[in-house]
């Protein structure tokens, strides 16, 4: 599935805070393994799975500070509990985790 470029850069509200730098950049790593995880799971129609990583985004991305994923994450988790995820959903989130920077 060829997912839509982004527009922009995702930076942490918490980018400047050198103590809080590491975990940062474990996060955002992990968000790019994350992104291919829900392609992968759009595509396989994995519902169950694809709201359980959509429900862990939603919670830890505020934390992280990037809190304009949340609202993306829960669309998407709400509509894969539905078992109807589509694909705007799944590039919506897909394209922030990519473009998330420290």
């Amino acid at each position: 599935m060829a997912m839509a470029a982004d527009k922009g850069i995702h930076r942490s509200n918490f980018a400047d805070d050198i103590e809080f730098r590491e975990i940062l950049s474990l996060f955002v790593d992990s968000a790019k393994e994350k992104s291919a995880l829900i392609e992968q799971l759009y595509q396989k129609k994995d519902w169950e799975t694809l709201q359980t990583v959509a429900h862990q985004l939603k919670g830890s991305s505020g934390g992280y500070g990037f809190p304009e994923l949340t609202p993306l994450a829960m669309a998407l988790e709400e509509s894969a509990r539905a078992g109807s995820a589509n694909v705007d959903e799944v590039n919506r989130v897909v394209n922030f985790l990519n473009a998330m920077e420290l």
